[in-house]
C-alpha cells in the first residue's frame, strides 16, 4: 500500500546478545524504536550512559521490568524496595513504564499471593504517580481472578502487560482475557513464540496463534507498542529481522485478512 508507515516495534533487552547500553544499540541497528529493560541492564551501565546512548540511537527506553522479583517473591521488604528502586531509575531515565512480572518465585497461586501482589502494585502505583510512570502487571491469571486483583488494586490507572505465549503456555484462555481486560492493555504488548519454551520460534512458527491475537488485539482497539521478547540471544540477528517483517506484515493486515 503506497505511502504506509511502517509501525514502530520494541524489543526486550533481556532476549539480546548484549545488555546495557550496547543494549540501546543492538535495537537502533537491528531497527527498533523502543526498547524494555531490565534493572540489570540499569546496573550494567549507569542511567547517564543509557540517556546517552538512546538519543544518539533514537531508541527510546520505553519501559522497565523488575525480574528481579521472580528470583525472590513479593514477600518482605525487600519487594517493596526493588519497586521503590525501579520507578526512582525509570523516572532519572525518563522512562513512563514499570512492570511486575508475576512468574516463577513471584507467580500467583493463591489467594494470599493475589493480595499481596495487589498490595505491592497498589504501593507501586501510588509512588509512580508522583514520578509521572505508569505501572503495570505481567501475569497467567484467568480472566476472572484477574479481575479480583485489579478490584483488589483499586487504582484504574494501572495496566495489563499482555504477552502472546505466556497464557497458551499455562493453559489459560488467552482469547477470554482479551476479551474481558481490553481496556487495561493500553501501552505495549509483549510478542513471542514459541514450541518447546518461550520465544524458540520465529513468530508465525510456534504455537502462541500469535496472528489470531494480534487481530483480535486490533479488534479491541489496542494502539500502542508491540514489543517482541523472542530469544534472541545466540546472537541471531537475522531472526530478529525476520521476527520484525512477519510482526509489521501481520499488522499491516486487518481483521478481515486484506490489507
Amino acid at each position: 500500500m503506497i505511502g504506509r508507515v511502517q509501525p514502530e516495534l520494541g524489543v526486550t533487552a533481556w532476549t539480546l546478545p548484549v545488555r546495557g547500553v550496547a543494549a540501546v544499540r543492538w535495537a537502533a541497528e537491528h531497527g527498533f524504536a523502543h526498547l524494555h529493560l531490565d534493572l540489570v541492564d540499569v546496573e550494567a551501565a549507569t542511567t547517564a550512559g543509557l540517556r546517552t546512548a538512546a538519543a544518539e540511537s533514537h531508541v527510546r527506553l520505553a519501559g522497565l521490568a523488575i525480574n528481579r522479583l521472580e528470583l525472590t517473591g513479593v514477600a518482605g521488604t525487600h519487594a517493596e524496595a526493588a519497586v521503590a528502586e525501579a520507578i526512582d531509575v525509570a523516572s532519572d531515565l525518563e522512562v513512563r513504564y514499570v512492570y511486575l512480572p508475576s512468574f516463577e518465585q513471584a507467580e500467583i497461586t493463591g489467594g494470599a499471593d493475589l493480595e499481596r501482589t495487589a498490595e505491592l502494585l497498589r504501593l507501586a502505583g501510588a509512588r509512580a504517580a508522583a514520578a509521572g510512570v505508569t505501572v503495570a502487571t505481567e501475569n497467567v491469571l484467568p480472566g476472572e481472578q484477574l479481575s479480583t486483583l485489579f478490584a483488589l488494586v483499586g487504582d484504574d490507572g494501572v495496566e495489563l502487560l499482555f504477552d502472546t505465549q505466556n497464557l497458551v503456555v499455562a493453559g489459560v484462555d488467552h482469547r477470554e482475557v482479551l476479551a474481558a481486560h481490553t481496556t487495561r492493555i493500553r501501552s505495549f504488548v509483549h510478542v513471542k513464540d514459541g514450541a518447546a519454551g518461550l520465544g524458540d520460534r520465529r513468530l508465525g512458527d510456534g504455537g502462541a496463534d500469535v496472528a489470531g491475537t494480534i487481530r483480535q488485539l486490533c479488534a479491541g482497539g489496542f494502539t500502542g507498542v508491540y514489543v517482541i521478547e523472542n530469544d534472541y540471544r545466540t546472537g541471531a540477528a537475522d531472526a530478529a529481522a525476520a521476527d520484525a517483517r512477519w510482526l509489521r506484515k501481520v499488522l499491516a493486515m486487518r481483521g478481515d485478512g486484506t490489507e
